[in-house]
């Protein structure tokens, strides 16, 4: 009902989220319901984002349907940005999503999806710590290339968000193996 709007819309939207904010319908069951429709095609990206903007409070269950859907090429990074861009949906969870996207990626998906990362951070400097684990993750990589893409993006985040640098310093320190 709410995908079709019209007059119904609005009360289809209002259901959706007074059921799951009164917990009648568990975050991971509506925010699952939502991807199906929108991998169906029968709900646009932006009409989405509308509903998990509004489910985002409930964190991780909607953040991963929305990972989900990214990594599945349902909605793309371009419409994660826009609905962060729009209000819909928070920075921070924008960086959660993609902090799930990114080990599984394929390269190219990989590669907007860090460029959001960093993108997300130079506008808002204090998600610098929650997106370094995404970087360390790289960083330590047994691949060499991905390695070098994670070092790139620690020097990015410390460059705009300087105390990461030394966080990052400190948590590669446990890689380094002790003689």
């Amino acid at each position: 009902i709410y995908g079709r709007g019209g007059d119904a819309a609005d009360a289809a939207f209002d259901a959706i989220v007074a059921l799951t904010t009164s917990l009648d319908i568990p975050a991971s069951t509506m925010a699952n319901a939502l991807a199906t429709q929108v991998a169906a095609g029968a709900l646009g990206a932006t009409t989405a984002f509308v509903v998990f903007g509004a489910l985002s409070p409930h964190g991780s269950p909607v953040n991963a349907a929305v990972a989900g859907l990214i990594s599945g090429g349902s909605i793309t990074v371009a419409a994660l940005d826009a609905a962060v861009d729009a209000g819909q949906y928070s920075a921070s969870n924008a960086i959660a999503v993609l902090g799930s996207v990114v080990p599984g990626a394929a390269p190219g998906l990989r590669a907007e999806a860090l460029a959001e990362v960093q993108a997300l951070v130079s506008e808002t400097p204090a998600l610098a710590s929650q997106a370094l684990p995404i970087f360390m993750g790289l960083a330590v990589s047994g691949d060499h290339a991905l390695r070098l893409v994670g070092r790139e993006g620690i020097e990015a985040l410390a460059a705009v968000a300087p105390g990461v640098g030394s966080a990052a310093f400190l948590q590669l320190l446990s890689y380094m193996p002790v003689p």
